[in-house]
């Protein structure tokens, strides 16, 4: 018997096992779980994953400019709020002189532009930052963007960029359950 109450199993080889029969028991381990055997012509359900369809609030397609700003107010009364942004960069391309062994060939090569920008800021009804994301600079170059707001309140959605299309959707939560 140990200082605490329990028992010390002397077969027992692990080293340090504490077990207070109080509160554990052993049990015999749950099964493995295995991939049923289908019949020919049967085919697995595919899974399903629960899918929220929040309503749309504002959809807005912002062309490729040189410099664009623009704000919108958002009431959030039921959360979240969802930003989802595709973004579009002007492409560059230049040829380039590529050597395989003793060949040498001119390619053309692609990417996105180094002037293209895009920032996502949500503020919160004092102005205070709550997400930012964005895309180019200080942002990653992915292409679809989303930002999730999970507190109710009025926020302000502010983008701003350059050189970018950008397909913004903004879905807010409602009170509807399903």
């Amino acid at each position: 018997m140990q200082e605490d109450g329990t028992a010390v199993d002397p077969d027992d080889n692990s080293s340090g096992a504490v077990m207070d029969s109080n509160h554990v028991a052993e049990a015999t381990p749950y099964p493995i779980k295995t991939n049923p055997t289908l019949r020919p012509g049967a085919s697995a359900t595919p899974a399903r994953t629960a899918q929220h369809e929040y309503p749309v609030v504002l959809h807005e397609k912002l062309n490729n400019t040189p410099s664009f700003s623009k704000a919108w107010t958002i009431e959030v009364p039921y959360p979240p709020m969802i930003v989802e942004a595709e973004v579009i960069p002007e492409i560059e391309s230049r040829k380039v002189l590529v050597t395989h062994g003793s060949k040498e060939k001119w390619e053309t090569v692609t990417r996105p532009s180094a002037n293209s920008r895009l920032s996502i800021t949500i503020r919160d009804e004092d102005g205070n930052i709550v997400k930012e994301d964005g895309f180019g600079g200080l942002y990653s170059s992915v292409k679809e963007k989303k930002v999730k707001i999970l507190s109710p309140g009025t926020y302000l959605l502010d983008l701003r960029g350059g050189h970018v299309e950008v397909d913004l959707t903004v879905k807010v939560g409602n009170t509807v359950e399903e």
